[in-house]
This record gives C-alpha cells, structure tokens and sequence, in this order.
C-alpha cells in the first residue's frame, strides 16, 4: 500500500496515467469504428474501471492530487456517440462512485473544509442554473411534468459538486507549476488522440480527406470542443516555457504543437481566438523571460515552422486547400455566420420566460427547426435563455468575481490560470463553453488545483474545524 502512494505522489504518475487514459481512448476507438454495436458496453466497462481506480486513490491516500489528475483525464478516455440510456450509465455510475470515495476520505482522514476565493462566485453560478426555469411556461408537457424534480436534481448535484471541491481542494498538495504540468500533458493527450484519428479515419470514410480539416468527432467533443480545450490548455506550457529556462525549446515546441493543432482542427472560431491572443502571449513570454533573444528565436522559428508546415500540407492535398477556402468565403458576417436564426428563435421563446429562463431541461428541444443546435452559440446568451435574467446576473457577477480575484495582485502564475478560464471563455461568445461537460469538469478540477497562487491573498477561511 505504501509503495501504491508512493507512486502515486510522484511526478511519473502523470505519465502513467496518460499512458493508461491513451490506452483505454484507443480501445473504445477502435470498438466506436470497427464493432459498434459493442461500443457502449466497453465505454461503460472502461470508465467505471478508470473511476474505480480514481476512487481507490481518494480512499488510500491522503493528497487528493493523483486521484484528481484522473479526474481531470476522464472526460477525454470517451471515443464515440452512446444512447441516452448508455450516456447516463456512462456518467453517473462513475459520478457516484467518486462521491462515494471522496465521503470515505473525508472521514477517514477528518478533512478540515475550507471555502476557497473563486468558491462563492461558483456558488452564484450553480443557483442561477439549479432555478432557471422555476416560473417557466412549459415547453411541452415532460417539462411540465418533470420541472420541479428536476430543479430539486440539480440543486442536490450542484451541493455535492461544492462538497466534492471542498474536501479536495483542502486536503491537496500541489503547487501551481504541478497544474501547469498537468494541463501541458492533457493538452498534448488530446493532440494524440487527433492524431489517432486523422491515422485511422481515412481507411474508413469513404473520402479520406474528410477526416482532416473541420471534421474531427472524437466522441467526447467535436473540432470546436478540441480546439476550445487547447485553448484552455495553451497557457500551461507557455507558463513553462518561461519559468524553465533550461526546458525553454521544449515547453515552447509543446505550446506550438498546441497552436498546430487548433489551426489544423480549423474551428473558425477558436483560429480567431487564437489570432487574437497570440501576439499578446508571444510579446508577454519575450518581456518576461530573462533570455529574451532565445525567446525571440524559438518563436521566429515555430512560427515559421508551423506555417511552412501547413502551407506544404494545402499543396499537396489540393482538396483540402478549396475546401478550408470555401470555408473562410463562407463567413456570413451579416447574419453572425449563420447564427442569427438560432439568436431569433431563441429570444421567442425567452421573451415568455424573461425572469428565470425555461430551465436546463427545458433548453434541449427548444427550436425543432434549428436541427441539432442545442445551444445558442454564446454562453451569455445561453444563461439567458436557461436561467433568465436572474442567472444571467448571477453568471456574470461569477466571471467578474473570478477575474477580480485573478487580476488582484497580478503574478506571472495569476496570469497564467486567468488565461486559462479567459481563453475558452473568449470562444464561449462565438460558441458555448460554460455549459459543455467536457469545459466544466476541467474547469472545476481546476478551482481544486489552482489554491497555491492565493496563498498571499488570505484566500481560504475554514467552514469548520
């Protein structure tokens, strides 16, 4: 037993747990493209493995650190589209035996809660979406039917969430430099699973090139919750990059694997985030850094690389060249590209439940002419329309309280987390981030792991003792 938390308290453990979540994405990949029908059961059996492990860690050892790393990993091992019924036993079996396991510590180890900084804005934003919907016109009769429980549902689910953060985020230890390893190494697991993709795909689709440029399906996300996630992740070796300088050219060739790989996904939207804040980042790594004239170079040199790279690329797949520029011609600046029919139907139906929204529940069959688009393609928006202007308010003093609490006492660390929530959530106007599962479970194991930078901000109180 001591030998099991030895290891998992050392910093190889990150490396044996991308090998085991790369292995186990692999299976359910294979099974996904080759033997469908037997898909749901291997995701299912592969996941509540994966959470069993994790539930095994929260039990046997003290620091919460190598259980959350394979909480932070989990949402990514998924490879395929399930039925509803396989989805939810996907999710909730695990769910609840990780709860189970974080209680068992709790008393076993007698964790002294404590209620971080960026805790009670979270707090805000969770009641905004448990009673959006609570003075809803109905959408239909299941809503109506099923309103209250559900209200009822998610306020039990988002009290367990903060529980779940509370004992793990007081009981963990690790610094922020172990956070931008541990995002820096999901980032490049998720670049690995593109490429397990773009190997494969092309034996399989009929036209291989459709499994580059702006169709990657890794079950657990599209192109755009791939390249949003890189996004979040970007921070975390370029933080790196400049705090190690004997490691400078090799966190630099991560963050610009990163980049590669957002522009090679071709999310339009995630690309012109990335234009945006790529000068920024370039020019604070160069001031920052005590060997400016390296800096300069390695990103004179990347830059030209990644280029170079992908202009060869477009030439010798002439295809994808007409296609990526169909694309960018296909901008529709005039009706949002595209999203101003959602934008209108939403705001219908949003005017009769201005107050509180029509709730989560209610958010998924609201526009039968819209195809598939369950969301509304800008996070505030969405909060509008799930939980009205009262979540509204309550979500946006949430992303102000947790900027304040970033920016207060600026350090090159602060900066670092605040891109990592900014970034994302800059594409969360052209798309939605805060409501996409795969964005929230990063982002919550985050808060968990991200204490150490206010360390000097008098940013814990205990709840008890």
């Amino acid at each position: 037993m001591e030998r099991i938390i030895n290891i998992s308290n050392s910093k190889k453990f990150i490396f044996c747990v991308m090998i085991l979540s790369f292995l186990f994405f692999l299976i359910n990949f294979i099974f996904n493209v080759f033997l469908p029908v037997a898909f749901p059961y291997v995701v299912c059996t592969l996941s509540t493995i994966f959470c069993l492990i994790a539930t095994a860690l929260f039990i046997i050892n003290k620091n919460t650190k190598p259980a959350l790393i394979m909480v932070f990993f989990f949402p990514f091992i998924h490879a395929g589209f399930i039925t509803v019924d396989f989805n939810t036993l996907f999710s909730f079996v695990p769910a609840v035996f990780m709860v189970i396991g974080v209680i068992i510590h709790h008393i076993l180890y007698k964790t002294k809660l404590k209620m971080k900084k960026l805790f009670f804005g979270l707090i805000l934003y969770m009641l905004g979406i448990a009673f959006g919907g609570i003075a809803s016109k109905s959408v239909d009769t299941f809503t109506a039917n099923f309103k209250w429980y559900f209200i009822f549902y998610i306020l039990i689910v988002c009290a367990l969430i903060i529980y779940v953060m509370m004992v793990i985020s007081s009981d963990i230890e690790m610094d922020i430099r172990d956070y931008a390893i541990i995002i820096t190494y999901v980032g490049l697991f998720v670049c690995a699973e593109v490429l397990v993709y773009w190997t494969i795909m092309p034996f399989v689709l009929e036209n291989p090139s459709d499994a580059f440029f702006n169709n990657v399906q890794l079950g657990w996300g599209n192109k755009n919750t791939v390249a949003s996630q890189l996004l979040m992740f970007l921070p975390g070796p370029m933080y790196l990059h400049v705090k190690d300088e004997d490691k400078k050219i090799y966190y630099a060739s991560i963050g610009y694997a990163f980049v590669f790989f957002i522009v090679m996904v071709f999310s339009r939207g995630a690309c012109g985030v990335l234009a945006c804040i790529l000068p920024f980042v370039l020019a604070y790594s160069i001031i920052v850094s005590k060997k400016k004239k390296l800096t300069i170079i390695i990103h004179s040199v990347a830059l030209s690389f990644i280029g170079l790279a992908f202009l060869i690329l477009l030439l010798v797949n002439r295809d994808t060249f007409h296609r990526i520029w169909d694309l960018l011609l296909d901008l529709r600046f005039e009706s949002f590209n595209g999203r101003s029919f959602i934008y209108e139907n939403l705001f219908v139906v949003w005017r009769e439940n201005k107050t509180f929204g029509v709730g989560l529940i209610g958010s998924f069959n609201w526009c039968v002419d819209c195809e598939n688009y369950q969301f509304a393609h800008n996070s505030f928006l969405q909060m509008l329309f799930v939980s009205g202007i009262f979540g509204t308010v309550l979500f946006t003093l949430y992303i102000l309280d947790k900027y304040f609490h970033l920016l207060r006492k600026p350090t090159v660390e602060k900066l670092m987390v605040f891109s990592t929530f900014l970034f994302p959530g800059l594409y969360g106007l052209l798309d939605v981030t805060y409501l996409n599962p795969v964005f929230m479970i990063t982002m919550l194991a985050s808060y968990c792991m991200i204490n150490d930078i206010f360390k000097n901000d008098d940013s814990r109180w205990y709840v008890y003792r």
